[in-house]
């Protein structure tokens, strides 16, 4: 265990323990308060028996960077990192009410085939921004889909546990090839061969896992032994869901086969094809939901790797908005020394005017091309820039008139007609003039 995480002792000098929440292999989380604001809060805190191991401190701390990255409502919020006094590492999350869908499973004998597709689709919005942005859970299972109580006592599902997420970008070597990370019931054939060579569609078979267990009680494969259910996942060999839980709709059954394909190619794409398919079970509330998770999708994430750019200091020129912003720069920097596991990245193009896209980060790349369309605030927490302009930066001012066209203005047309009126005058003053003169003068 973690020494010192009874009830009364400080983490990181201003969180007061409360309760020990849950332990695992790797760590101990536990409820505690802000000192000063008394704000509840949930610390992760990794176990002794695992501190010698650098690896693992180095996916420790990646996980909070990437949590800090992510600012959908469907995954948990990480608020800050650190080390005690004695060197363990921790990480402070927002505190969660509710229970995650293993307890509900252990609950309940049966759950409405309707309220089970509602938890997948909140689980793919959550997915959503990280797929977009190049990251692979790699461990989707009931136990890490939290049904978080909210204010007005619904529930909303939030995605826990990103330790062993994946960049489908980053070059990392903290995965070897032959690494056996995941929970084997939920994990895809590819997943199994090679931890390293995933992408966003091993979380699209083990969603469908997910949803098997959830409609029938149990799961797709199963067995007594670890090599019989190692055995099975390969080929895909599992009772047919038709089976087990007659009367469910088609589209259903249909989702659940595609998302259990062996062949990955065969699969959904990415989570707005699998939203898609199951929106017609529950008819038109999901179509919000779809066109939400659409949204997520389309729109321009910061180029680069989510994990690589958490796992390395961040260039200086990106740095400049932060400070200048007043956004905070220490919580989530770099925390050890060395623990850069990729290439250096290459220095990137930034833009220091602020956007809607990613108001929490103050650098984005600038694409090539025309500059970019302001997107609509979305419910997932992007909000509108306090900066606004009457055209898109970058365009062009209109070209300015040739120099040999005349400019004529209404003050032009008044001073020649006062200059015409002047000229009249006086030829009338000079004719009077020539008539009042006697003659012979």
């Amino acid at each position: 265990m973690v020494a010192e995480v009874e009830a009364g002792a400080r983490i990181g000098e201003k969180y007061v323990v409360e309760r020990v929440i849950g332990s695992g292999g790797m760590g101990v989380v536990v409820a505690a308060r802000h000192a000063e604001l008394g704000q509840r809060v949930a610390i992760k805190l990794l176990k002794e028996g695992v501190l010698a191991d650098a690896e693992t401190e180095q996916r420790f701390f990646r996980e909070a960077r990437v949590l800090a990255r992510l600012q959908s409502d469907h995954v948990v919020r990480v608020h800050d990192v650190g080390r005690r006094a004695d060197g363990t590492p921790f990480m402070v999350m927002e505190y969660l009410e509710g229970e995650d869908l293993s307890a509900v499973l252990r609950e309940r004998t049966t759950v409405a085939f309707e309220e089970v597709v509602d938890w997948i689709l909140e689980a793919c919005t959550g997915l959503a921004e990280a797929h977009a942005r190049g990251l692979v859970h790699r461990d989707l299972k009931p136990g890490n889909l939290f049904l978080a109580k909210r204010l007005d006592g619904s529930a909303r599902v939030k995605v826990l546990d990103f330790g062993i997420a994946k960049s489908t970008k980053s070059q990392s070597k903290l995965t070897g090839a032959r690494v056996f990370l995941g929970s084997p019931r939920y994990m895809s054939p590819e997943q199994l061969h090679s931890s390293r060579t995933v992408d966003a569609r091993a979380d699209i078979w083990s969603l469908g896992c997910v949803l098997y267990r959830l409609l029938s009680g149990k799961p797709p494969f199963d067995g007594e032994e670890l090599e019989e259910i190692l055995g099975k996942i390969p080929q895909g060999k599992r009772e047919d869901l038709r089976a087990l839980v007659p009367d469910l709709p088609e589209a259903l059954y249909a989702a659940v086969d595609r998302c259990l394909e062996p062949d990955r190619d065969k699969r959904f794409g990415s989570v707005v094809e699998l939203a898609q398919a199951l929106a017609p079970v529950v008819g038109e509330r999901a179509n919000a939901v779809v066109e939400r998770i659409a949204k997520i999708t389309a729109r321009p994430m910061t180029t680069g790797t989510a994990i690589a750019e958490a796992t390395q200091p961040m260039p200086e020129a990106a740095k400049l908005p932060e400070v200048a912003r007043g956004a905070p720069t220490r919580a989530l920097g770099p925390i050890v020394d060395g623990s850069a596991d990729t290439e250096p990245a290459q220095p990137e193009r930034v833009s220091l005017e602020p956007t809607v896209d990613d108001p929490h980060l103050a650098a984005k790349p600038v694409a090539e091309g025309p500059p970019p369309q302001a997107a609509p605030a979305s419910d997932d927490g992007a909000g509108g820039s306090a900066f606004q302009r009457s055209e898109p930066p970058g365009s062009a001012p209109p070209a300015p008139a040739p120099l040999s066209q005349p400019v004529r203005t209404t003050a032009g047309w008044r001073r020649a007609g006062l200059l015409l009126l002047l000229l009249v005058m006086v030829a009338v003053a000079v004719v009077v003039a020539l008539r009042c003169t006697p003659a012979g003068q």
